[in-house]
């Protein structure tokens, strides 16, 4: 049996993410700055970094008052547990957040359960969109669009310094 190589290369440094995400703040507040408050539900696991992030960064630029929620999603099946409740949700606006959009099954899964709890309307923000959805979604807040094959794999690495992308590229 032969190893598969993938090679890791570095696409955007943590400088780069966080002026996307500042970016992408900037927009939810002026879309939301009529708003008392702003819900983030992010999708574990590092739909719910990149949303506790953004919820700093409106913090700081802001006086919106934040909350993050977050749910999770079996990726094979789409199903979506958390502990989301109708009266943070019921005629609000969540944004659903996570760290890369590829084919929009996650995100179409989620935006789907966050439906049932009767929303005024539901936003997306996105870290990277990959440009590949299969489903019916995309970003109304998005970091970066990255073009890629099918084959490739966008990664968000948090560390100390923030977030950095990767492509790992099949060898």
């Amino acid at each position: 049996m032969q190893e598969t190589k993938q090679e890791k290369i570095l696409l955007l440094p943590h400088n780069r993410v966080e002026f996307a995400l500042k970016r992408m703040a900037h927009q939810i507040i002026e879309r939301h700055i009529k708003d008392f408050r702003v819900i983030l539900i992010g999708i574990e696991p590092r739909g719910a970094l990149v949303a506790k992030r953004l919820g700093q960064l409106i913090t700081a630029f802001s006086n919106l008052s934040i909350e993050v929620l977050t749910v999770k999603i079996d990726k094979k099946t789409g199903k979506v547990s958390s502990s989301l409740s109708a009266e943070k949700i019921t005629g609000k606006v969540p944004i659903v957040v996570d760290d890369v959009l590829f084919t929009g099954k996650t995100l179409f899964s989620t935006t789907c359960f966050v439906n049932t709890y009767s929303p005024e309307g539901i936003e997306t923000a996105v870290l990277i969109s990959r440009n590949m959805h299969k489903f019916p979604i995309s970003g109304d807040y998005v970091g970066f669009d990255l073009s890629t094959t099918f084959h490739d794999y966008v990664e968000v690495v948090p560390e100390a310094g923030g977030f950095q992308v990767y492509l790992l590229k099949a060898g």
